[in-house]
Order: structure tokens, then sequence, then C-alpha cells
């Protein structure tokens, strides 16, 4: 190879320091950029561009999968409650395929071969004038880049549109869960005792919603424990319906009396926060398949009412309160244009399709 390149150097009667300085069009120098040298910086600004286009397209992606995962958690939560009022839940709608959706690009190459339109023009402007090799290599390397831009553009915009359209579809989806439980009452006989089981119970604690309101959601054993004192042994029961968390601590037996129960009825709007158990100075509890699991605090105009540990987990029980507190504002709004009293509320006909990981880049490229 070196002596290939000594002999060209000769050939041209040119010397080392001319392969930098030699200007492009001035004998007896090329007249412009070799064809592979071309195709090799189409191969590096392609490469390049494929690159930051597969991260950027990475994080949309994550995006869209992190919503899709904590409305998939809202299903598994709520499932309990549609199969004990025997309702059929709604299903969430089939996600289309990346290649669904237009692609509004026209490949340059194809339009403009072999390079396209500004690869073109910028060799034909190297060809005419005297360069420097750096400052054409720089003006065909830029002329790649602003094709691979386009291209770019292109291709983030389709799948933005994916994404916009997936959160669409999981909104619309929580928003149905929500709808079909509160719209319950009335229509499904086990749904309307329970909402009036619940509303009895918390009258005794003024409790002044509509019974409608009172369907309970979500029923799970808490453990009372603060992050400071550790955990006890007492167990209470936790109801959250669309507007209320509702906590009930049995009667216990306690030196051959028996203490009174205890009721705390918060709102799903009050402070929930996630505290971390002091693993090294309050010994171990196992509750499902974690040891020593963190607990949640309600507080109410800055001041800790209640602390407990829920049985489905502390993150959980916060993110469903926060996605039930959503889709029930949601459904406010909307009641009156979507879900109308007497109305079957609408249900979805297509299945979860999720697109393996291992295919996002080729997906993404087609």
């Amino acid at each position: 190879m070196i002596v290939d390149i000594i002999q060209e150097l000769e050939t041209r009667d040119l010397a080392y320091c001319t392969i930098t300085t030699a200007p492009f069009g001035a004998f007896p120098s090329l007249p412009t950029l070799d064809a592979h040298y071309v195709a090799q910086l189409r191969h590096l600004s392609r490469e390049n561009m494929i690159t930051s286009l597969l991260k950027t397209a990475r994080d949309l992606e994550s995006f869209a999968l992190e919503n899709e995962h904590k409305c998939n958690n809202l299903t598994k939560l709520l499932h309990v409650a549609f199969n004990s009022y025997d309702i059929e839940p709604p299903i969430l709608p089939e996600k289309k395929p990346l290649s669904a959706y237009p692609l509004k690009y026209d490949p340059p190459d194809e339009l403009h071969p072999p390079w396209g339109k500004r690869v073109q023009s910028a060799l034909e402007k190297i060809s005419n004038s005297s360069f420097k090799a750096s400052d054409a290599v720089r003006l065909v390397n830029s002329a790649f880049q602003r094709q691979d831009d386009e291209e770019m553009t292109a291709r983030l915009s389709r799948k933005n549109s994916q994404v916009m359209e997936r959160l669409h579809q999981v909104q619309e989806y929580k928003r149905g869960l929500l709808a079909t439980l509160r719209l319950a009452y009335g229509r499904f006989p086990r749904a309307t005792r329970a909402a009036k089981e619940f509303l009895s119970i918390t009258k005794r604690i003024n409790n002044t919603a509509d019974v409608r309101d009172c369907i309970p959601l979500l029923t799970t054993s808490v453990l009372l424990a603060t992050p400071k004192s550790g955990y006890t042994n007492t167990t209470a029961t936790c109801v959250v319906t669309s507007d209320q968390i509702f906590i009930n601590i049995p009667s216990i037996p306690l030196l051959g009396f028996l203490s009174h129960a205890k009721h705390f009825l918060f709102s799903t709007h009050d402070d929930i926060q996630v505290w971390e158990m002091d693993k090294k100075f309050h010994g171990r509890l196992y509750i499902g398949d974690g040891m020593n699991p963190d607990g949640v605090r309600i507080c109410v105009n800055g001041e800790e009412r209640m602390s407990f540990v829920p049985e489905v987990g502390a993150k959980r029980f916060k993110l469903f309160v926060e996605m039930v507190l959503e889709g029930t504002k949601s459904c406010d709004k909307e009641d009156g244009d979507v879900f109308e009293e007497g109305e079957d509320v609408a249900t979805f006909k297509s299945q979860v399709n999720t697109m393996p990981m291992d295919d996002f880049s080729l997906a993404l490229m087609m």
C-alpha cells in the first residue's frame, strides 16, 4: 500500500506535503473526490445518523413502554374488582406496528443518483473551483449530513406519531376501566351492594360521598408500621374507591377486653409518600417475595395521619392511587360527552400486541 502511494505521488510530481495542501482542480491533482472515497464518507455519515436515530427513538419507545407498564399494573390490580362484580373489563386496543404509519420521505440517492442532489452540487462545486483536500472533504461530508438529517427528522416524526397514538390509547383505556366500574352502580348487583355497604360503614365517620363513587376498586391488607418505630403486629384493611381511601383497623382482644375497631377515611387527593424501612434496626419482615418492604404514609395538610405497609407493595399502591385520581379527573371531564347514564360503556375490540425490542432497529429503518 505504501509503495502504491509513493508511486502515485511520483507519477503526479507531488511531494508528501501536497497530500493535505494540493488543491482540487489544479493539475496534476484529481479534479474531484474519488468515488470510492465518497462512498466511504456516505457510509460514515449514515452510520452516525443511525446511531443518533436509534438513541432518540429508543427514548421515545421507553417512554411509551413505561406508560404501558403502568397501565398494565392498574389492569392487574383492578382485575380482582372486575371479577368480584362479574363485570367484563374493556380490552386494550392493538398497538399498530411502526410500518403502519406513513414515512414522508423520498431517498435523495433515488431522486438524484448516486449520492443525492446536495452531494452532487458539492462535487460540482469542487470540480469547478480550487479547494484544499480538507475543505473538499468537509463540504461533501456536510452535504451528506444535511441529507441524513432530513431522513432522521422524517423517521423520528413517524416514530413520534406511533408513540403519541399509543399514549392516547393507554389514556383512553385507563379512563374506560374506571368509567366501567363507576357506572356499574345500579347495573351490576354485586357492585351496587358493595357500594352501599362501603357507604353504610363510612357514614359513621361523616362520609358524604355519592354512593355511585363508593364502589371499592382495590381492597388490600396492610400492616401498620413507621420507618422510625418499625413494623407492628397490627393488621388492617385498606379500601380504595375513586375518591377515597378507607382504613379499617379491626377490634383486638386485649387483657380479656375487646378494643373498639377504628376507622380512618382519607381522600385520594391527600399526599401519599413512600418511605423506606431502616433494615438495620427493625429486623426482617417477609411479605410476598420482598424482605423488609417499604411502606406509605398519608399526610393531610403536611401532617402524617397514617403509615402502613400495603400487601400489594408501597410503590404499586401509590401508583394505583395516582392513576385512579388521574382517571377519575378524566372521567369527570368527559362523562357528559362519552359516558351518559343508561348507555353501555364502549369497549375496545383488540388485544395488546407488543413489538420485541430485538426487532426495534429493523422496524425503525423500514
